[in-house]
């Protein structure tokens, strides 16, 4: 015998585990829309913010690899 049960007054079966409806998911196009105009809801605001100090860190590589290269240039022109 199935697991029955009652909803409003009328008989209903029981079921267990994950039961979805056979209707397709639509994506939800204000969410579509969201994701595309607000970067940070993709990446959240770790993401941002590494991205920030990479950004910046490299560019103090960058200047420090210059300036060493001013000094080695000068130490040998004279």
């Amino acid at each position: 015998m199935k697991n029955k049960g009652f909803e409003n007054g009328n008989v209903v079966p029981i079921v267990s585990g994950n039961v979805q409806s056979y209707w397709p998911q639509m994506p939800d196009q204000d969410r579509q829309r969201d994701l595309r105009v607000y970067h940070v809801l993709n990446t959240g605001m770790a993401g941002s913010a590494m991205k920030t100090y990479l950004e910046a860190t490299y560019v103090e590589r960058l200047q420090r690899r210059k300036r060493r290269a001013a000094r080695l240039a000068a130490l040998t022109r004279g």
